[in-house]
């Protein structure tokens, strides 16, 4: 062990965040009255997007594009190989999701050696709070040394407890400048922390819309006969929690015969990237097991698997969800589209999320889930007028949360 693992050990943590928070409100403030000279000079201020996850691009992607169109602002976004195993890959997802897109981005990896960040950089977000997933490069704690670092949180929060903590943890929480909350919940935990911690007074956090929220677009289809499903199962399977559990194994033999006898009614199945491999892993399923699923789907033409990286087009062309536990719910909801839920109870839901899952239709075996998605189907949605009554109490969808965004750091400075 080294002597700096050893006095490191020997610090209480208390002192190291309030060691972590006064080396970080210097850096605020440097980094503040740097941005400022450049913005009163009439200089374009630099924002930097440090992005390594193709799934969590829509928690930046409008006000990407918003700052894109702004004569104030110079973007440039730095695409990261993911980790595994303690080596990040070869082959960087991030920069060919992007650059398929025709979104101009750096390749950050080549010859083992990072890109460096501009250290004239104004703002940079950050996809993710985790500093272990990143190349010390672009962990918080540097990254705060020469620029403001800003964060929109990566999902739409539908629980409170351990999940918040670990996402808004002590590391990430020392080292941040602005937090754009992306409910009341999280707004609240982290006004909390900084209100218990010292040396917080330049640190900023606003519950002032969530740009997820930008990208699902409101429906006004009556829906009758010719109707699109999509079914979002999870990955885990065999937890003691059932709201934590896939249900794919019940739900898809009876599924597949429903739509195969009910051809006018589409499936689109949209898994979580990890599912398969984790009923492979856990002997749920067998290798022979999956390829016959590929087999049956591939031969349906009402039904099909989605592995886009980006759900958004399977948001718009679906009529309805059929979910496991999952924030695309959350996401799914300013639709004005009905939601089926597979399970019958969840813990610790958030003020928006109880009143979302008070309006949602439950089915806790295939009889009812086919029964809902029959109704359903027929036209019978009854829950209609109260999704939209909590969309207007809870959605800020009256304007678009990425402009707000982008308003609030150029006033705040």
């Amino acid at each position: 062990m080294s002597l700096k693992s050893v006095i490191s050990k020997c610090i209480p943590k208390k002192l190291k965040i309030n060691i972590k928070l006064l080396i970080n409100k210097r850096n605020v403030s440097n980094n503040l009255n740097k941005t400022k000279r450049k913005l009163k000079n009439g200089e374009k201020l630099k924002v930097l997007f440090i992005a390594q996850f193709p799934e969590l691009w829509n928690s930046e992607k409008t006000v990407y594009e918003l700052l894109s169109k702004d004569n104030r602002f110079e973007i440039k976004i730095f695409s990261v190989p993911k980790i595994s195993n303690g080596v990040f890959d070869k082959e960087n997802e991030m920069y060919s999701f992007l650059t398929a897109k025709g979104i101009q981005t750096v390749n950050t990896h080549k010859n083992g050696i990072f890109e460096k960040i501009d250290t004239d950089t104004d703002f940079v977000f950050l996809q993710s709070p985790y500093d272990d997933k990143m190349p010390k490069e672009y962990r918080s704690v540097n990254v705060s040394k020469n620029a403001l670092i800003c964060y929109i949180p990566y999902n739409s929060r539908m629980t409170c407890g351990k999940y918040t903590r670990i996402e808004f943890n002590d590391n990430f929480l020392c080292n941040f400048y602005c937090i754009f909350a992306d409910c009341i919940e999280s707004f609240e935990y982290v006004s909390n922390w900084m209100i218990s911690k010292r040396n917080t007074a330049q640190k900023k956090v606003f519950n002032i819309g969530y740009p997820r929220y930008d990208l699902t677009v409101k429906s006004n289809k009556v829906l009758k006969n010719n109707i699109t499903f999509l079914w979002t199962p999870r990955w885990s399977y065999g937890e003691s929690d059932s709201s934590d559990n896939s249900h794919f194994l019940e739900y898809y033999n009876d599924l597949l015969d429903f739509f195969k006898n009910n051809k006018h009614l589409s499936l689109i199945i949209r898994p979580h990237p990890l599912m398969f491999s984790y009923l492979l892993q856990v002997g749920a399923l067998t290798q022979e097991d999956i390829d016959s699923i590929n087999t049956t789907v591939n031969n349906m033409n009402n039904v099909q698997f989605d592995d886009n990286k980006d759900y958004i087009s399977a948001f718009n062309t679906s009529d309805c969800l059929i979910a496991d536990l999952t924030s695309l719910i959350m996401e799914y909801y300013p639709s004005g589209k009905p939601i089926i839920f597979c399970e019958k109870h969840v813990d610790d839901l958030t003020k928006q999320a109880t009143a979302v899952f008070n309006t949602l239709y439950f089915a806790d075996n295939s009889s009812e889930l086919i029964k809902t998605i029959t109704e359903i189907s027929l036209g019978e949605d009854s829950k209609i007028n109260n999704r939209l009554s909590v969309i207007k109490e809870y959605y800020k969808v009256e304007s678009c949360s990425a402009q707000r965004i982008i308003n609030t750091l150029i006033d705040e400075l």
